[in-house]
């Protein structure tokens, strides 16, 4: 029998552990399963309850699921169930294709940070293309003279001018005009910024998807970017990220999705306002004009089903039909939805999908089953190792 020393640094005590019949770990870790959770191949989370969904959308864009309380990314379930556990130098989970909700086990792999970073870096559509840059440009020059010079970003005005970032930022935003540097006062402003041409991209004022009227000093592309316009700023982007993974817009005072944007300008405006813009590659961050089509939601959901996005037994998915006469099961993808078509109350469908009776009803509920997926395989959830790692222990062989 081998005998292992894992000795834990702390700040004011020095603690040794013995544990036996182990050959080499790098911290102690216990495979389990919780209360019935399991995780499937493709990206999938089947709860205790046998619900099956691929998880809630959070900030940043990554799926998450919710077990005994604690919030865990479906990303890394799966690499703990299908890959195993990680190690102190990769312990972080990269998704392949840069697209943070697809969580098949084939898109996942363990990596060190600074390979996490170089692989988001070369994914960042903003990044990929040198000539639209990320940077904000800033204009300086001393005071009294006549001349401006130019950056390509405030870390480098900062590094430039000897300036702390936070007061190039606030001369940037018009909070102040300038500030003081190696006993020179230095006048600072952001620089117009006009968007460089891309082979075959088009521009036009973008229209307002509901009303369809233009909107004031603000461009937008056929490749998706924007080009946002004041007295003071002109910034070139594809928008900001949200937590849903898609891009968006702020423009006096209003939020818009630049997909709808995108739509309004070059498709028209929507004939009716139950239709919604369809991304055709399911990629909500390619808001290319060609890749966006109205569709009615019934569509958009369809769309998603067959490109993988969505389950069709989500957790609150479920079907009903009416009994006197007997008819067909209509699916509805959630207790509200089932409300507003058979005017009864969310909390009353809630007692029939448990099989409580409720006297008087016409209505028959049962929760919608999963439809299984082609080649999928489930795994019990390992919660050891699904998380960020703890502090590395020391192994003494």
């Amino acid at each position: 029998m081998s005998l292992v020393i894992v000795m834990r640094i702390h700040p004011k005590v020095f603690c040794p552990y013995f544990i036996a019949d182990c050959a080499s770990l790098w911290r102690v870790q216990t495979r389990r399963s919780a209360n019935g959770w399991q995780v499937s191949s493709l990206g999938r989370v089947q709860d205790s309850r046998a619900r099956v969904s691929y998880g809630s959308p959070q900030s940043g864009g990554y799926l998450c699921a919710t077990i005994d309380g604690k919030r865990y990314s479906v990303h890394r379930l799966v690499a703990a169930a299908f890959i195993g556990g990680s190690t102190p130098e990769r312990w972080q989970v990269n998704h392949i294709d840069g697209d943070r909700r697809n969580n098949q086990v084939a898109n996942l792999e363990y990596v060190s940070h600074a390979e996490n970073i170089r692989h988001s870096f070369n994914f960042n559509m903003n990044r990929k293309k040198p000539e639209i840059g990320r940077g904000k440009a800033v204009q300086w020059r001393r005071l009294g003279e006549s001349n401006w010079s130019t950056c390509s970003s405030q870390l480098e005005t900062a590094r430039v001018l000897g300036l702390p970032r936070k007061s190039v930022s606030l001369c940037y935003w018009g909070k102040t005009e300038g500030d003081f540097s190696r006993g020179m006062y230095f006048e600072i402003k952001c620089a117009k910024q006009e968007p460089d041409p891309l082979a075959g991209e088009d521009w036009k004022r973008a229209i307002h998807p509901n009303s369809g009227l233009p909107i004031q000093d603000l461009m937008v592309s056929s490749f998706g970017r924007v080009w946002s316009k004041s007295s003071r700023h002109d910034y070139v982007s594809f928008g900001s990220n949200t937590a849903d993974g898609y891009r968006a817009v702020k423009k006096a005072g209003h939020n818009f999705f630049v997909h709808r944007l995108v739509a309004a300008t070059f498709l028209g405006k929507a004939e009716s306002s139950e239709l919604v813009v369809n991304h055709l590659d399911s990629n909500r961050a390619n808001n290319h004009m060609e890749n966006l089509e109205y569709a009615t939601r019934s569509q958009n959901l369809s769309h998603a089903y067959r490109q993988g996005r969505r389950s069709t037994g989500s957790p609150k998915a479920l079907q009903a039909r009416t009994l006197t006469p007997e008819g067909p099961w209509l699916d509805f993808e959630s207790i509200q939805e089932a409300g507003l078509h058979t005017g009864l109350c969310p909390q009353e469908i809630g007692r029939l999908c448990r099989g409580l009776s409720t006297g008087g009803i016409s209505w028959e509920f049962r929760r919608k089953e999963a439809e299984e997926l082609e080649g999928e395989e489930w795994r019990p959830v390992v919660l050891e190792g699904a998380r960020a790692p703890m502090k590395q222990h020391f192994v003494v062989d």
